[in-house]
């Protein structure tokens, strides 16, 4: 005789970058041993192959990690967190108050209360020509948010202090490539169906203004986002810091 498999139940969520709503259920045993095994390795690798397999599943592969922008992995992310263990997260923020002006802070962990289901993504609403650079009178290129393994490669380039991270970062860059529009005979080029290599030959080619645009583009990514004020336990002293990114939520 088989043994019967548990139902999970579900909860809607709304993607932030486009306003759809979708169906998800709450991380497993699975799910949950996954994180575990990511955490417990070196290999940055597999820390962003557990993100993605958590999402796809917890989706019922509605999401395609490899598509949406790293934002709404990271808001997804959150709310799972909130629908599998709690609402509350409480990670720990050192004090660096000098107390007395002494020159020793004071160094202090205390538990930061947060309320995950209270997270918003910011700096959602961008200008359409932040999208799009003209390269010349011939050709314009589209561009679109990061997704996950685009931010994997970035911090890659950052870990790696070899000819590797050059490698990594232009690949990140590459990943920027949604469209090519052609004013000439107004043919629209996607990225997609085009190799690493063959991007990197067009990321070769362009100007170094076109390529300090490219890097600015990273700057407005939207990311979740809070600013929460604590009192440290031990010198009272009142905090005011901001949480950006998944990471500053999670305890």
């Amino acid at each position: 005789m088989k043994l019967p498999t548990l139902d999970a139940h579900t909860f809607s969520c709304t993607l932030p970058s486009s306003g759809k709503n979708i169906t998800m259920r709450p991380y497993l045993v699975r799910e949950e041993k996954l994180l575990l095994m990511a955490q417990a390795s070196d290999n940055y690798d597999d820390h962003v192959s557990a993100i993605a397999q958590i999402i796809t599943n917890c989706t019922n592969g509605e999401i395609n990690p490899k598509q949406v922008p790293y934002f709404d992995i990271e808001y997804l992310l959150l709310q799972l967190r909130s629908h599998s263990v709690g609402e509350i997260s409480s990670p720990l923020y050192v004090c660096h108050n000098k107390p007395n002006k002494d020159e020793v802070e004071c160094g202090h962990q205390t538990p930061v209360k947060v309320n995950l289901t209270e997270i918003p993504v910011t700096g959602l609403n961008q200008p359409a020509e932040k999208f799009v650079i003209k390269l010349s009178d011939q050709y314009t290129l589209h561009l679109r948010y990061p997704t996950v393994y685009t931010v994997h490669k970035l911090t890659m380039a950052v870990v790696n202090k070899n000819v590797m991270s050059h490698n990594f970062f232009m690949e990140a860059i590459c990943d920027l490539f949604a469209t090519l529009e052609s004013h000439v005979d107004g043919k629209i080029y996607e990225f997609e169906e085009f190799t690493t290599v063959e991007k990197m030959e067009f990321l070769e080619s362009l100007s170094t203004r076109n390529y300090e645009e490219l890097v600015k583009f990273l700057d407005i990514m939207p990311t979740v986002e809070k600013s929460i004020q604590f009192t440290c336990e031990k010198c009272q002293f009142e905090h005011s810091i901001t949480l950006t990114g998944v990471t500053d939520f999670l305890d």
